[in-house]
């Protein structure tokens, strides 16, 4: 073995590594002979002096392995130092990806090296790296299922209905950036946190986040508003009440409510309820289901009392949500029937359902 061999594994020996020995059986491309990117078949764990390849410690991450903090290390080397002759990423199952490193008589540059070494006493390379990481992975959320399941929480929270889990299945026109505004400013207000998980999953608590969102927080997204700079609603003037055959009809859901014919022509609309009639719901932390040892959270929820229904009112009928309508015993709510286009789209309501007097 050369001296510079012998330094060479002399210094990677005293970093945090672990050290294995390479057997190129599943590999491709070229690196000073060896690979760029190498599999961890191609690798057998050695624990005495028989070894030409290092693992570095904190640098890796996986579906089910790693956190934030690994993957953020891993893309901070690899972008600083990936070119570096010896140095390769290793892959393997489940989209795992980790830093390694040959010892060959090439001598690794001491910066490279005393970064590794740094580990030990900070187990980040970059701060800023780490944030941004993190903000990749809520933006990805986000357009990936977040702010459907946003949407779906408030639904389930303010009680909208029938239509659906999406604000658009409620009679709500949802803008991107706006929304998005609105989901910042109701995490702000929650105190609720993301949560960086093993395996880089991100969890919240958007139960929580979600019941701060009001029905007046959505009024710039009633369907048909007109957009103002001010984003008020179109509607606030309008009476969510329209008097039908000689009957009073009040319409309690937060949302707008069109009566259509058969043509899909508007006959008659209620304009949204700020204090929508609904059920409380009491959510309580339930055993978590372990999986891989990841401890997935499950709550249960449970019915609470009605609340904003008034009192039953000689000539008058009120529209309320599927919830509250089958829930409550009175024979004076109203159940919109709804209709839906070739897109499954709601276009109105073509009548009401109410129980049996």
């Amino acid at each position: 073995m050369s001296e510079m061999l012998t330094a060479q594994r002399e210094l990677i020996g005293n970093l945090q590594v672990e050290f294995y020995q390479y057997a190129p059986l599943f590999d491709r491309g070229n690196n000073l002979g060896r690979t760029k990117i190498i599999s961890w078949e191609s690798l057998e764990v050695r624990k005495g002096e028989d070894w030409d390849f290092v693992v570095v410690n904190c640098c890796g991450y996986g579906d089910y392995c790693g956190s934030t903090v690994e993957k953020a290390n891993y893309e901070y080397f690899m972008r600083e130092w990936g070119d570096t002759p010896g140095v390769v990423e290793v892959y393997g199952g489940y989209d795992s990806h980790a830093v390694g490193l040959f010892v060959t008589d090439f001598l690794y540059l001491p910066e490279m090296l005393e970064q590794i070494a740094g580990l030990e006493d900070y187990p980040l390379f970059d701060d800023e790296e780490l944030s941004r990481v993190e903000q990749e992975m809520i933006d990805e959320w986000w357009a990936d299922n977040g702010q459907w399941d946003f949407e779906r929480a408030i639904v389930t929270n303010l009680d909208l209905g029938d239509g659906g889990d999406c604000l658009e299945d409620v009679g709500f026109d949802v803008l991107d950036d706006d929304f998005w505004e609105l989901f910042m400013e109701k995490l702000d207000d929650s105190n609720v946190e993301f949560i960086f998980e093993t395996g880089c999953n991100l969890y919240i608590e958007l139960d929580k986040v979600a019941a701060g969102v009001t029905s007046a927080d959505l009024e710039p997204w009633i369907r048909g508003t007109v957009e103002r700079e001010d984003k008020t609603s179109s509607f606030l003037d309008e009476k969510a009440c329209v008097v039908l055959g000689g009957m009073e009809i009040v319409n309690l859901c937060p949302h707008r409510i069109n009566l259509v014919n058969g043509y899909n022509e508007t006959i008659k609309d209620w304009g949204p309820c700020l204090s929508p009639a609904r059920i409380d719901t009491v959510m309580e932390q339930a055993e978590p289901i372990k999986y891989w040892g990841i401890s997935i959270p499950v709550k249960t929820r449970r019915m609470g009392e009605v609340v904003n229904l008034p009192d039953r009112k000689e000539g008058v009928m009120y529209i309320v949500s599927s919830l509250v309508a089958e829930l409550v015993d009175r024979d004076d709510l109203l159940l919109p029937e709804i209709m839906r286009d070739d897109n499954n789209k709601i276009v109105g309501c073509v009548g009401f359902i109410t129980k049996a007097r």
